[in-house]
């Protein structure tokens, strides 16, 4: 017997916010700036901090952003207060 399954929302795994079906259907990703996938593997690329750079790398093929120079440099001023530096 033949089955259709429906798909009335869809969810991104990472941050878990709900999409409706035609934005799902219409983008296949998560339309928010924090969500990220790597780009060999299609994992979830996670927000790395080393040695004061900011970077993109991902937990399951160790591809980060760092290798095609997509980072940036966080500075912490006396007060505290943390940003983010253009490269």
């Amino acid at each position: 017997p033949a089955t259709i399954t429906e798909v009335d929302s869809a969810y991104c795994p990472q941050c878990l916010s709900f999409h409706d079906a035609t934005t799902a259907a219409n983008l296949g990703y998560c339309p928010k700036a924090t969500c990220r996938l790597c780009p060999l593997c299609q994992s979830v690329a996670a927000v790395a901090v080393e040695d004061a750079t900011c970077f993109y790398k991902c937990g399951r093929c160790d591809w980060n952003s760092k290798t095609c120079f997509l980072q940036t440099f966080v500075s912490t001023s006396d007060d505290g207060n943390v940003s983010l530096e253009e490269v």
